[in-house]
């Protein structure tokens, strides 16, 4: 029996002994645990009440207001969302009731919405403002991926049909529902409840599932486990389907763009490799498309230390290129400066 008892606690010693020597090389080469904090960063209040509603169409939508979402030390961001949920993209509520106004439509994710930002410093309201005689509407919700988009762009063109339609594109759009940006989220859970996650398959089939993800033991404090539970994660979501969804779902949009008489164009805001894959299939295609990106993972155009999206001057750089594309395209009358409604 005392032996039996010596074998077990130098099994146990052991494999602390190796765990703690694991836990060192995986921190050295500068993997932490789970950083709550960081992703809590983003968003630990928002008054007078959370920017987002359940829905059951495309997961989450936004309710109209002005919002204060804040950062841990004190700090926020505040946004205003229009009557339709929408962000504003001017300070003239005129301008959402000329309907003889020809629209720009852009749609995607936080990048475009203007997570972190002023409502003045995102790209659609600096464009609104270079371009008067036209109507931009932001029908960015922070979130979305292609799926989302996909199922409000089939909606609006039919609704706003010989609208330009520009569809902003990030590398995550085609993982919104994957299990590594599930883990990303956890942190933020409480207000994900009862909330959709969505995704395409490859005919083009919306899917839609509950947050359901549940982190590994232990990550929040020990390198390795989170390591290892990343890798695992990283294996389950080896899936090239919803690239080639995506892919289907531009080709479709563009295609039924056409037929209502409105103009599709593809963006990417970022320089990640399946961005570049995604514009690169546009020209081949020949669908409209233009990189207007910028490097993010510079600290010239990142929130960082408070978040990683895009921030002003971004912003001030996506507008410009936007502009010169759709001038230079002849999509829109080129505005020498900008005039004062």
């Amino acid at each position: 029996m005392k032996n039996v008892l010596q074998g077990v606690l130098i099994s146990v010693l052991s494999v602390l002994v190796i765990f703690g020597i694991l836990e060192t090389v995986v921190r050295l080469s500068g993997y932490k645990s789970f950083p709550y904090v960081v992703f809590q960063m983003r968003g630990t209040r928002m008054e007078p009440r959370p920017l987002f509603n359940p829905d059951t169409a495309v997961g989450i939508k936004l309710d109209s207001g002005t919002y204060k979402i804040y950062y841990e030390d004190g700090t926020y961001w505040q946004a205003t969302n229009n009557k339709f949920g929408w962000r504003i993209t001017s300070n003239d509520t005129s301008l959402y009731l000329e309907s003889c106004l020809h629209h720009i439509d852009i749609f995607g994710c936080s990048f475009s919405y203007g997570t972190g930002l002023a409502d003045s410093q995102t790209y659609p309201f600096l464009l609104q403002h270079r371009m008067p005689d036209y109507r931009i509407n932001n029908y960015a919700v922070p979130g979305h991926g292609m799926a989302q988009n996909f199922v409000k762009l089939t909606e609006q063109i039919s609704i706003d049909s010989g609208a330009v339609i520009v569809y902003a594109y990030i590398a995550g759009h085609d993982f919104k529902t994957n299990h590594a940006n599930r883990k990303k989220m956890y942190p933020s859970k409480n207000y994900l409840k009862g909330y959709y996650y969505l995704y395409l398959t490859e005919s083009l089939e919306v899917v839609r599932t509950r947050y359901d993800y549940e982190p590994w033991p232990l990550v929040q404090y020990s390198a390795l486990f989170n390591f290892l539970e990343d890798k695992y994660l990283a294996f389950l979501d080896n899936d090239k389907s919803r690239h080639q969804a995506s892919k289907k779902a531009v080709v479709y949009l563009n295609e039924l763009c056409q037929k209502k008489h409105a103009k599709f164009i593809f963006t990417v805001l970022d320089r990640e490799e399946v961005s570049a894959d995604m514009l690169l299939f546009c020209k081949q295609n020949k669908i409209a498309c233009a990189d207007i990106s910028v490097d993010i993972s510079t600290p010239k155009y990142n929130l960082m230390p408070y978040d990683d999206h895009p921030n002003f001057a971004a912003n001030k750089l996506f507008a410009e290129k936007l502009y010169a594309y759709l001038v230079q395209n002849n999509y829109v009358t080129k505005y020498s400066v900008a005039k004062d409604k």
